[in-house]
């Protein structure tokens, strides 16, 4: 919940830092700052969503180790790899294998 009110707080300044980029009014490095902040998260976005998405992966995969014997756990795993890696990839994410 904290996560998402400050991604709505953040996409709510984004005015902001464009009113800033742009202001002829203001110094070179606070117009600098201010792009490289629109910088920074515009293009960081899409991959702390894959590491978000990789890692409660991996705490799925190591719950359902824990929860089950061995051989449940390994059929289990085995059934969902074609869907997290399916023949060619998946669309629009980087393989980081």
């Amino acid at each position: 919940m904290l996560r998402q009110r400050c991604r709505g707080s953040f996409l709510q300044r984004v005015t902001v830092l464009e009113q800033i980029a742009d202001a002829v009014d203001l110094t070179p490095a606070d117009r600098i700052r201010a792009i490289d902040v629109l910088g920074k998260y515009g293009l960081m976005t899409g991959r702390l969503d894959v590491e978000e998405v990789r890692h409660r992966l991996n705490r799925t995969m190591a719950k359902i180790e824990e929860l089950t014997d061995p051989q449940t756990g390994e059929r289990i795993l085995q059934a969902l790899e074609p869907i997290w890696n399916p023949p060619g990839g998946i669309k629009g994410v980087p393989c980081s294998d």
